[in-house]
């Protein structure tokens, strides 16, 4: 009998029901790996490859813009990058972000185009413009082919020159950016790294967070942004950097219709401060995150300036110590005990003093155990020897992945911009990786003891109630601020 509110056609032609078969028995017995001595070695690394250095060529405007140019490709493609000195080291104390909310709301209108004119624009030209602000610079960057190079490049000298600021498009942009930041801060990683760079810089401006925090944004209005605008982007204050297919007369061309109208203001070029601030004590610090799935747990030490002679060595400690995954703390924390699925270090560069940070995440109930794997690691190269191989292996991850980066359009770009940004010569192109290569076991135990576990600054993000107790055995003045009570627009925190 057909079941009430079944179809007589589905009564009689039923879905067919399909059929699993077992799976039949292996052909071939299962692989078994061999002891670590017995185990086939890998191939040697072959000879280096020289690496294709650009030619890099360098005017100033008669507005003062100072133009730098570099083909990388017989493509018919241009990338342009201004990069304009100040950036979120020059937000007031009290208006962190101002500098990232500048350069974002640039191409939300300008010169008398809408958001969405110039996004047509763009998109029928297939090219495209964006903008940022680091700690130390903002940019405004295009990408284009060379055919449409100038029409692109008239919106851009818009979006510099004569950004609109319009009001709907500020708070629009102002209540998007609150709610990322809300967002980000219910996240152990990224709430993690914010209250580290405050333990690391304090009060100073690299102390500040680059994108803000809800107050900060929240209170920022379109006058502040227009006089961040007319004090910071001036063509004095800034570089134009040109790579892609162009050859270098024709780009220097291409600026000079682009900007070279661009006028000067008659004051000086504004300066900021120190940036990074006298080094505080070291700190451990624990942010009570109720209900967090898991701990993040990060540390740092401050590093030297991106342009001093000791960058490169810590690089190479940075690289063996937490670079990709044959770093120290992916095998201590990963492979070896699986508390984590990764765990990695970095050396941020910046012009005024840097800082070497590792982080992970991992269960709340291991935060304690990995906060002393972590701080293990600072320390380990200052006694444990290092061979030759794995200085040179270290070298060549370094040095190849700084190749691949300059062979590349836009990596060429972002390169050129670094030097300008933290005062290196352009010539660092072609010198970087033989002062990488210029390191030594005994060098990289040198530079490592410009680090220490006891001068760590040290944060865990998570649930406290299931690692305090373990964690302050082992470091008896840890502090525990409540995740709604933490201020990061206050250098203490809200302590």
């Amino acid at each position: 009998q057909r079941p009430a509110g079944v179809s007589e056609d589905s009564y009689r032609n039923p879905v067919p029901v399909p059929t699993f078969l077992s799976v039949p028995p292996a052909v071939l017995p299962p692989n078994e790996l061999l002891p670590e001595g017995q185990r086939m070695a890998p191939p040697a690394a072959g000879a280096p490859r020289p690496m294709a250095t650009p030619h890099v060529v360098e005017r100033t405007l008669s507005n003062g813009l100072r133009v730098i140019v570099a083909k990388s490709t017989d493509l018919p493609i241009v990338n342009a990058q201004l990069v304009i000195g100040g950036g979120a080291a020059a937000d007031p104390a009290d208006r962190p972000g101002l500098a990232s909310m500048t350069a974002g709301l640039a191409t939300e209108g300008a010169g008398g185009r809408s958001a969405p004119e110039i996004a047509r624009t763009l998109e029928a030209l297939g090219a495209n413009i964006g903008g940022g602000a680091g700690q130390d610079a903002s940019a405004v960057f295009m990408s284009a082919p060379v055919a449409a190079a100038d029409q692109v490049g008239a919106v851009l000298a818009d979006v510099i020159q004569r950004p609109d600021y319009a009001p709907e498009e500020v708070a629009r942009n102002r209540t998007r950016a609150v709610n990322a930041l809300r967002v980000n801060l219910r996240q152990p990683g990224p709430l993690a790294n914010l209250v580290l760079n405050r333990l690391a810089f304090g009060a100073s401006p690299y102390g500040a967070p680059t994108s803000g925090t809800p107050a900060s944004i929240g209170a920022v209005t379109r006058e502040e942004i227009v006089a961040f605008h007319d004090r910071w982007w001036r063509p004095d204050n800034a570089a134009l950097i040109i790579t892609g297919g162009m050859e270098p007369e024709a780009a220097f061309a291409f600026a000079e219709r682009t900007l070279g109208g661009w006028e000067r203001p008659s004051g000086a070029v504004p300066v900021t401060g120190p940036r990074a601030g006298a080094v505080p004590g070291p700190r451990v610090v624990v942010i009570d995150l109720p209900g967090a799935g898991q701990a993040a747990v990060a540390a740092a030490v401050r590093g030297p300036r991106r342009a001093d002679d000791s960058y490169y060595p810590l690089s190479v400690v940075n690289s063996i110590m937490g670079g990709g995954q044959n770093g120290h703390l992916f095998q201590e924390v990963r492979a070896k005990r699986g508390l984590s699925y990764g765990a990695y270090s970095s050396l941020g560069a910046r012009l005024d003093g840097g800082m070497l940070s590792a982080t992970t995440q991992t269960k709340n109930e291991s935060a304690a155990e990995v906060v002393g794997l972590v701080l293990a690691e600072f320390d380990r190269l200052k006694t444990e020897a290092v061979t030759e191989q794995a200085v040179t292996d270290r070298e060549a991850f370094l040095t190849g992945g700084f190749s691949r980066n300059v062979e590349t359009t836009g990596g060429l770009g972002g390169v050129l911009a670094e030097a300008v940004t933290y005062g290196l010569p352009l010539t660092e192109i072609g010198t970087y990786a033989g002062k990488i290569n210029a390191t030594t076991p005994e060098t990289v135990r040198a530079a490592a003891q410009a680090i220490g576990s006891d001068q760590a600054y040290v944060v865990v993000v998570g649930q406290a109630s299931m690692f305090i107790d373990a964690l302050r055995a082992a470091h008896p003045d840890v502090v525990v601020i409540p995740a709604a009570e933490l201020d990061l627009d206050s250098a203490t925190l809200g302590l």
